[in-house]
Protein backbone atom coordinates (compact mmCIF):
# COMPACT_ATOMS: atom_id res chain seq x y z
CA UNK A 1 0.00 0.00 0.00
CA UNK A 2 1.14 3.55 -0.71
CA UNK A 3 -0.19 6.98 0.16
CA UNK A 4 -0.13 10.54 -1.07
CA UNK A 5 -0.27 13.33 1.53
CA UNK A 6 -1.42 16.81 0.52
CA UNK A 7 -0.75 19.92 2.58
CA UNK A 8 -2.49 23.19 1.76
CA UNK A 9 -4.77 21.60 -0.82
CA UNK A 10 -7.39 24.25 -0.21
CA UNK A 11 -10.49 24.30 -2.39
CA UNK A 12 -9.17 21.72 -4.84
CA UNK A 13 -10.01 18.68 -2.72
CA UNK A 14 -13.09 17.72 -4.76
CA UNK A 15 -11.10 17.92 -7.99
CA UNK A 16 -8.31 15.90 -6.40
CA UNK A 17 -10.83 13.22 -5.39
CA UNK A 18 -11.76 12.78 -9.04
CA UNK A 19 -8.14 12.70 -10.21
CA UNK A 20 -7.14 10.17 -7.58
CA UNK A 21 -10.10 7.90 -8.40
CA UNK A 22 -9.27 7.90 -12.12
CA UNK A 23 -5.49 7.50 -11.83
CA UNK A 24 -5.16 5.10 -8.88
CA UNK A 25 -6.68 1.77 -7.84
CA UNK A 26 -8.41 1.12 -4.51
CA UNK A 27 -8.24 4.74 -3.32
CA UNK A 28 -9.33 5.72 0.18
CA UNK A 29 -9.40 9.31 1.42
CA UNK A 30 -8.85 10.49 4.97
CA UNK A 31 -7.92 13.71 6.71
CA UNK A 32 -5.26 13.99 9.37
CA UNK A 33 -4.43 17.28 11.10
CA UNK A 34 -5.78 19.46 8.24
CA UNK A 35 -3.96 17.36 5.63
CA UNK A 36 -5.64 15.22 3.00
CA UNK A 37 -4.29 11.70 2.62
CA UNK A 38 -5.14 9.23 -0.12
CA UNK A 39 -4.07 5.62 0.29
CA UNK A 40 -3.91 3.45 -2.81
CA UNK A 41 -2.64 0.11 -4.00
CA UNK A 42 -1.50 0.83 -7.56
CA UNK A 43 -1.28 3.69 -10.01
CA UNK A 44 -1.88 3.93 -13.74
CA UNK A 45 0.64 6.78 -14.07
CA UNK A 46 4.36 6.13 -14.52
CA UNK A 47 5.76 9.23 -12.79
CA UNK A 48 3.68 10.71 -9.99
CA UNK A 49 6.10 13.60 -9.53
CA UNK A 50 5.38 14.86 -13.04
CA UNK A 51 1.63 14.35 -12.57
CA UNK A 52 1.47 16.48 -9.41
CA UNK A 53 3.90 19.15 -10.67
CA UNK A 54 1.80 19.55 -13.83
CA UNK A 55 -1.37 19.61 -11.77
CA UNK A 56 0.00 22.34 -9.51
CA UNK A 57 0.94 24.42 -12.55
CA UNK A 58 -2.43 23.90 -14.24
CA UNK A 59 -4.38 24.80 -11.09
CA UNK A 60 -2.08 27.74 -10.31
CA UNK A 61 -1.98 26.43 -6.78
CA UNK A 62 0.84 26.04 -4.30
CA UNK A 63 0.31 22.80 -2.48
CA UNK A 64 2.78 20.46 -0.91
CA UNK A 65 2.46 16.77 -1.75
CA UNK A 66 4.40 13.79 -0.41
CA UNK A 67 4.44 10.48 -2.31
CA UNK A 68 5.21 7.50 -0.07
CA UNK A 69 7.02 4.29 -0.94
CA UNK A 70 5.21 0.96 -0.76
CA UNK A 71 4.55 -0.38 2.76
CA UNK A 72 2.29 -2.69 4.70
CA UNK A 73 -1.10 -1.27 5.59
CA UNK A 74 -0.43 -1.46 9.34
CA UNK A 75 2.68 0.74 8.94
CA UNK A 76 0.85 3.61 7.20
CA UNK A 77 -0.43 5.53 10.31
CA UNK A 78 3.00 5.53 11.97
CA UNK A 79 4.68 6.53 8.71
CA UNK A 80 2.22 9.41 8.28
CA UNK A 81 3.11 10.72 11.75
CA UNK A 82 6.82 10.56 10.95
CA UNK A 83 6.15 12.29 7.64
CA UNK A 84 4.25 15.08 9.40
CA UNK A 85 7.11 15.74 11.82
CA UNK A 86 9.76 15.75 9.08
CA UNK A 87 7.72 18.09 6.88
CA UNK A 88 7.38 20.49 9.83
CA UNK A 89 11.18 20.53 10.18
CA UNK A 90 11.60 21.31 6.50
CA UNK A 91 9.34 24.42 6.50
CA UNK A 92 8.34 23.95 2.86
CA UNK A 93 5.28 25.66 1.42
CA UNK A 94 4.98 23.88 -1.93
CA UNK A 95 6.44 21.15 -4.07
CA UNK A 96 6.33 17.43 -4.74
CA UNK A 97 8.31 15.33 -2.28
CA UNK A 98 9.38 11.71 -2.13
CA UNK A 99 11.86 9.99 0.17
CA UNK A 100 14.61 10.68 -2.38
CA UNK A 101 13.90 14.43 -2.34
CA UNK A 102 13.63 14.54 1.46
CA UNK A 103 16.90 12.66 1.92
CA UNK A 104 18.65 14.90 -0.58
CA UNK A 105 17.41 18.04 1.20
CA UNK A 106 18.16 16.77 4.71
CA UNK A 107 21.52 15.11 3.92
CA UNK A 108 23.45 17.53 6.13
CA UNK A 109 20.85 17.64 8.91
CA UNK A 110 20.51 13.92 9.59
CA UNK A 111 18.92 12.61 12.75
CA UNK A 112 17.42 9.29 13.84
CA UNK A 113 13.87 10.25 12.86
CA UNK A 114 14.92 10.81 9.25
CA UNK A 115 16.90 7.59 9.20
CA UNK A 116 13.89 5.68 10.54
CA UNK A 117 11.59 7.44 8.06
CA UNK A 118 13.73 6.66 5.01
CA UNK A 119 14.76 3.10 5.90
CA UNK A 120 11.32 2.02 7.07
CA UNK A 121 11.29 -1.45 8.56
CA UNK A 122 15.01 -1.89 7.83
CA UNK A 123 16.24 0.88 10.14
CA UNK A 124 17.02 -1.64 12.91
CA UNK A 125 17.76 -4.75 10.86
CA UNK A 126 21.51 -5.18 11.01
CA UNK A 127 21.69 -7.79 8.24
CA UNK A 128 20.13 -5.39 5.71
CA UNK A 129 22.25 -2.42 6.82
CA UNK A 130 25.39 -4.57 6.59
CA UNK A 131 24.32 -5.87 3.18
CA UNK A 132 23.78 -2.37 1.78
CA UNK A 133 26.98 -0.93 3.27
CA UNK A 134 29.10 -3.86 2.08
CA UNK A 135 27.61 -3.68 -1.42
CA UNK A 136 28.30 0.05 -1.66
CA UNK A 137 31.77 -0.19 -0.13
CA UNK A 138 32.67 -2.74 -2.80
CA UNK A 139 31.83 -0.28 -5.60
CA UNK A 140 28.41 -1.83 -6.24
CA UNK A 141 30.05 -5.04 -7.43
CA UNK A 142 27.78 -8.05 -6.82
CA UNK A 143 30.49 -10.69 -6.88
CA UNK A 144 32.92 -9.08 -4.44
CA UNK A 145 30.15 -7.95 -2.08
CA UNK A 146 28.51 -11.40 -2.01
CA UNK A 147 31.88 -13.03 -1.28
CA UNK A 148 32.50 -10.55 1.54
CA UNK A 149 29.03 -11.25 2.99
CA UNK A 150 29.36 -15.02 2.53
CA UNK A 151 26.06 -15.17 0.65
CA UNK A 152 25.12 -16.21 -2.86
CA UNK A 153 24.97 -13.50 -5.52
CA UNK A 154 21.24 -14.18 -6.02
CA UNK A 155 20.62 -13.69 -2.30
CA UNK A 156 22.35 -10.31 -2.50
CA UNK A 157 20.25 -9.35 -5.52
CA UNK A 158 17.05 -10.35 -3.69
CA UNK A 159 18.01 -8.26 -0.65
CA UNK A 160 18.76 -5.23 -2.81
CA UNK A 161 15.43 -5.65 -4.62
CA UNK A 162 13.55 -5.92 -1.29
CA UNK A 163 15.33 -2.82 -0.05
CA UNK A 164 14.23 -0.96 -3.18
CA UNK A 165 10.66 -2.18 -2.77
CA UNK A 166 10.44 -0.98 0.85
CA UNK A 167 12.41 2.28 0.65
CA UNK A 168 12.10 3.32 -2.98
CA UNK A 169 15.89 3.59 -3.27
CA UNK A 170 17.71 1.48 -5.84
CA UNK A 171 21.24 1.29 -4.44
CA UNK A 172 22.38 -0.32 -7.70
CA UNK A 173 22.28 3.20 -9.17
CA UNK A 174 25.01 5.65 -8.25
CA UNK A 175 22.80 8.49 -7.00
CA UNK A 176 20.60 6.37 -4.75
CA UNK A 177 23.64 4.47 -3.50
CA UNK A 178 25.36 7.77 -2.68
CA UNK A 179 22.35 9.04 -0.71
CA UNK A 180 21.83 5.83 1.23
CA UNK A 181 25.52 5.45 2.03
CA UNK A 182 25.55 8.91 3.59
CA UNK A 183 22.40 8.08 5.51
CA UNK A 184 23.98 4.93 6.92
Amino acid sequence: MKYVLFKQLGSFDIMMDTIMETQFSQVHKMTYQDDVIYTYVDTYVDDLTVLFEDLSGELLSDFLVYISPSMEEKEVPKHIELCQSILKKMHLKRGVLSNRVILNMMLHHMDQSIKKFILGKYHQQAYMIDTIKTYLEHNQNMMTASKELFIHRNTLMMRLDKFKEVTGFDVKTFYDGFLIYHLL
